[in-house]
């Protein structure tokens, strides 16, 4: 009651902007067996990725879905004490296998970024800079994994340095993005990554409006 009071007296935006919780957030790529060619960088063996979300719900770690966080962010709905957001950029396949039982294994939740043009096709973007082709999920996959409670987030059309193209084009892959992934998911799509971690301000500025 005494926080409830709190929070109506001062506002809850302004006492979670001075007492609010931290959201730890790891994010993976490919989470599979090492691929002949293909950035080690970007790749966790699957082994390594079941010890890591053993270790964090021994740990008492919860992971939670990004419409948690929100709900939290906005409305002061409650969180685990030990709340944890996974991300998985670019939808590869191998997250059927790979990825998808241990969550539901250790009641972790997860979100996706999906590049909605190569949906059922391969990682084109990465052929470009050397590396072999993988797999990605298809649009009932898809559908399948958002079922069974993984979120999906847009992730663009083509998977561009969004800092190397012009205001119109990023807003075709932006709001094409969200339009395709809603379209498979049948749901609202609130989630987004920028290709390769890069923005600038103008970037920023699309992904606000979309």
């Amino acid at each position: 009651q005494f926080f409830r009071s709190a929070a109506e007296s001062a506002g809850w935006h302004h006492l979670q902007s001075s007492f609010g919780k931290r959201l730890p957030v790891l994010m993976y790529h490919h989470v599979g067996p090492p691929q002949k060619n293909f950035d080690p960088d970007l790749t966790i063996p699957t082994d390594k990725f079941k010890a890591q979300i053993r270790y964090l719900a021994m740990r008492g770690y919860v992971g939670i879905r990004p419409s948690d966080w929100l709900a939290w962010v906005r409305d002061g709905k409650p969180l685990p004490e030990k709340p944890m957001l996974l991300t998985f950029d670019d939808a590869f396949e191998d997250l059927n296998d790979h990825v998808f039982p241990v969550l539901e294994h250790y009641g972790f939740g997860g979100l996706v970024f999906v590049a909605t043009h190569y949906v059922g096709r391969a990682n084109i973007w990465d052929e470009l800079r050397g590396f072999d082709l993988l797999p990605c999920l298809d649009a009932g996959q898809i559908r399948q994994a958002a079922s069974d409670g993984i979120d999906f987030g847009a992730h663009s059309r083509s998977h561009p340095d969004l800092t190397k193209i012009e205001e119109p084009k990023i807003n075709k892959e932006l709001a094409g993005s969200r339009s395709d992934l809603e379209h498979i998911v049948r749901d609202r799509v609130t989630s987004f990554a920028y290709p390769y971690g890069h923005y600038d301000a103008k970037a920023a500025v699309c992904a606000a409006r979309h």
